[in-house]
């Protein structure tokens, strides 16, 4: 078998026929689809028992609701195919994507296959991105929440078997996993078409209000990427994408209008990368201000974005 397909699921009944419908659509046949049910309250795990009954290549799994990392896993560990891809239940793909990569026969020579991908509205607009082939930091760092997905990527199963995604992380759950990845792959084929189409859907865990547990997790998993990076000794080929990392969760730290601490942010001020990676002035000089312990800026901009934020919710956004 060439390909296995990882869909977790939950509370998808909305999407999750539209998902499965464009897989087996495909011209491509040699695969099975690992539908992992994470205990779905809706009639999510009653479509995929009824789907499966009609192609023996859909396999369904229903675990409790431990998380996406925790299904994922579980699609994983029951995974046959020599290349391994995910799908989100929300999401879907088009043309003939598996086709596109199989129907050659020198496919194996490539350890990863990346697509672009579609973002699609409510209202079907749609934004394209599409990637090319260039060193991996300058992905990352250019498209960094396309490339930590491993949504729109085909990986060899032999690159990833010891790999799994950690369970109880909320936030960037597949970005180490993803990072991981593409350190130890020798050939990654980009794909010129954007197959993959990413639904904005507004109450998926990509969309989920920010709480003091998922801004101790962005922290978490810069530390995470910084262990692995020491530990295979590519801490110098990928320091610059680390320090990237970092800035990343000093900058939700500074934002989140509910848990900001001048204290604890000034103990791990970084002003020189907030400016060198994004390019915010706003959060520069605060920064600035910070080191030299005037807080008045920070708690005006804080409180300004607190005042925003409960006029949008109260308009209904």
């Amino acid at each position: 078998m060439k390909l296995s397909v990882i869909i977790p699921v939950y509370n998808d009944e909305k999407y999750i026929e539209r998902c499965i419908d464009s897989i087996t659509n495909q011209r491509f046949e040699d695969f099975e689809c690992i539908l992992v049910d994470d205990g779905s309250k809706d009639k999510s795990y009653e479509i995929l028992k009824r789907y499966a009954q009609k192609d023996k290549r859909l396999k369904v799994y229903h675990t409790d609701n431990l998380g996406v990392s925790n299904a994922r896993n579980v699609g994983l560990n029951n995974a046959h195919g020599e290349y391994i891809t995910f799908i989100d239940g929300d999401d879907y793909i088009e043309g003939e994507y598996f086709q596109d990569i199989f129907n050659s026969k020198n496919y194996e020579q490539w350890d990863i296959y990346c697509c672009g991908i579609q973002r699609v509205d409510e209202n079907n607009r749609r934004t394209h991105i599409v990637f090319y082939e260039s060193d991996i930091e300058s992905m990352f760092l250019k498209y960094p929440a396309y490339m930590y997905s491993v949504c729109n990527k085909v990986f060899r199963k032999e690159l990833i078997q010891e790999e799994s995604f950690k369970v109880g992380i909320t936030v960037c759950e597949d970005m180490i996993f993803s990072f991981k990845a593409f350190t130890k792959a020798t050939k990654v084929k980009y794909l010129d078409d954007d197959y993959y189409c990413y639904y904005k859907n507004n109450s998926s865990a990509s969309y989920k209000k920010t709480t003091k547990k998922t801004l101790s997790e962005y922290k978490g998993v810069y530390r995470e990427l910084e262990k692995y990076l020491i530990g295979a000794d590519l801490i110098k080929s990928y320091g610059n994408f680390l320090k990237y990392r970092k800035m990343y969760y000093y900058i939700f730290f500074l934002t989140d209008v509910d848990y900001y601490d001048p204290h604890k942010y000034r103990t791990e001020n970084i002003e020189k990368l907030i400016w060198h990676y994004n390019r915010r002035i706003d959060l520069l000089i605060i920064s600035l201000f910070a080191r030299i312990k005037i807080d008045l800026p920070s708690k005006i901009y804080v409180n300004l974005k607190r005042t925003k934020n409960r006029v949008r919710w109260v308009n209904g956004h």
